[in-house]
Protein backbone atom coordinates (compact mmCIF):
# COMPACT_ATOMS: atom_id res chain seq x y z
CA UNK A 1 0.00 0.00 0.00
CA UNK A 2 2.95 2.35 0.83
CA UNK A 3 4.12 1.42 -2.69
CA UNK A 4 1.13 3.20 -4.59
CA UNK A 5 0.45 5.95 -2.63
CA UNK A 6 4.47 6.29 -3.34
CA UNK A 7 3.45 6.46 -6.75
CA UNK A 8 0.15 7.99 -6.36
CA UNK A 9 2.16 11.16 -4.88
CA UNK A 10 4.85 11.12 -7.98
CA UNK A 11 1.58 11.60 -9.92
CA UNK A 12 0.36 14.34 -8.15
CA UNK A 13 4.01 16.21 -8.16
CA UNK A 14 4.00 15.77 -11.97
CA UNK A 15 0.88 16.85 -12.65
CA UNK A 16 1.66 20.38 -10.63
CA UNK A 17 4.89 20.49 -12.63
CA UNK A 18 2.90 20.44 -15.66
CA UNK A 19 0.28 23.31 -14.82
CA UNK A 20 2.92 25.56 -13.31
CA UNK A 21 5.31 25.17 -16.39
CA UNK A 22 1.91 25.71 -19.06
CA UNK A 23 0.91 28.79 -16.01
CA UNK A 24 4.14 30.16 -16.48
CA UNK A 25 3.53 30.04 -20.75
CA UNK A 26 6.17 27.27 -20.91
CA UNK A 27 6.67 23.70 -21.84
CA UNK A 28 4.52 21.22 -19.68
CA UNK A 29 6.07 18.24 -21.59
CA UNK A 30 9.52 19.89 -19.36
CA UNK A 31 8.32 18.45 -16.16
CA UNK A 32 9.89 15.14 -15.06
CA UNK A 33 8.75 12.38 -12.82
CA UNK A 34 10.61 13.09 -9.52
CA UNK A 35 12.03 10.59 -6.73
CA UNK A 36 9.93 9.49 -4.31
CA UNK A 37 12.61 10.29 -1.80
CA UNK A 38 12.44 13.90 -3.45
CA UNK A 39 8.69 13.84 -3.09
CA UNK A 40 8.63 13.10 0.68
CA UNK A 41 11.20 15.79 1.52
CA UNK A 42 8.65 18.34 0.07
CA UNK A 43 5.36 17.17 2.58
CA UNK A 44 4.48 19.25 5.25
Amino acid sequence: MHRIKSELDQYWDLLRQRRAFRDAGEDPDRAKMRSSDTIENYKE
